[in-house]
């Protein structure tokens, strides 16, 4: 009897031992997605598994990143408080504020949208495989990370081009200068 088709590549029998409890949480799962076979539910398991496991350190490695900004950005903004200047000269407190702001947030605010991102898309992914034939599922959940990636860096691609927090971080340490002259 010839194995059925389930894919591009020719199909391939696994054996596999595995505890009760996983054989019952495969179980529950396969009831809950109402997936008709055990093996069909297993080979879902198994792609999401993959692309669980593919993604999960793009998206935590810029939420890293941007915890790390915001502690970078905390310090910068203790230390103008601190700064007994600050206190005396407005403008000067503006201009290291802004600049603290400026230096942090637009690379902070970059790292948690792309993770952000990353994680919708993984959803959008994962979402693709509850469908009924699982090589059409497959194909689809393909499709759209393709979809994502393409919609993301066209995203990328217009605020880097629009720049508007760099022009804004410009504009307020030209306005602290202009404002620091008027007090001479």
């Amino acid at each position: 009897m010839a194995r059925p088709r389930l894919g591009d590549s020719e199909t391939k029998r696994l054996q596999m031992v595995i505890t009760e409890d996983e054989l019952r949480a495969i179980e529950d799962w396969q009831f809950e997605n109402r997936i008709a076979s055990k093996s069909e539910a297993i080979r879902r398991l198994v792609q999401i598994g993959l692309r669980v496991d593919r993604e999960l350190e793009l998206i935590f490695r810029p939420l890293v990143a941007a915890t790390d900004a915001a502690w970078q950005m905390d310090g910068d903004w203790n230390e103008v408080f601190e700064d007994p200047i600050a206190d005396r000269d407005l403008a000067y407190y503006a201009m290291r504020t802004a600049t603290a702001l400026g230096d942090g947030f637009p690379q902070m605010l970059e790292q948690i949208v792309d993770a952000n991102n990353r994680l919708i898309d993984l959803s959008v992914e994962l979402t693709e495989l509850q469908g009924d034939d699982l090589t059409a599922a497959i194909k689809k959940a393909d499709a759209a990370r393709k979809d994502a990636a393409d919609a993301n860096e066209a995203w990328q691609r217009e605020a880097k081009q629009k720049g508007l927090l760099k022009r804004l971080h410009a504009t307020i340490i030209e306005k602290a200068a202009d404002d620091k002259e008027d007090q001479k």
